[in-house]
């Protein structure tokens, strides 16, 4: 059996969501100091065609691919003050501790 794992590290449509959290007021949740984990948000057009591309390119099958957007990857606290600059609103973090 012919298969490919596509594990995308976020996406964009995901991160909207996060967004219209911050813009109705609500604080950020990040866990540990923010910086613990990253991640690539990759549009869901992106997705679709990578997906598509890892079903016919025999390069990719058998293969876990992970798969993220054109830049560089983003520590979730980044993320998170990209999008409070994003709408002139103040930074409002609640920091969860991880150990």
């Amino acid at each position: 059996m012919t298969y490919s794992i596509v594990r995308p590290t976020a996406f964009f449509k995901s991160v909207s969501g996060q967004l219209e959290s911050i813009i109705e007021g609500n604080s950020y949740v990040l866990f540990g100091d923010g910086t613990v984990t990253h991640c690539n948000p990759i549009a869901e057009e992106d997705l679709a065609t990578y997906m598509l591309d890892s079903a016919v390119n025999e390069s990719m099958q058998g293969r876990i691919l992970n798969v993220g957007g054109p830049d560089g990857p983003l520590s979730n606290k980044r993320l998170a003050e990209m999008m409070f600059e994003s709408v002139s609103l103040p930074q409002k973090f609640v920091y969860i501790p991880t150990s």
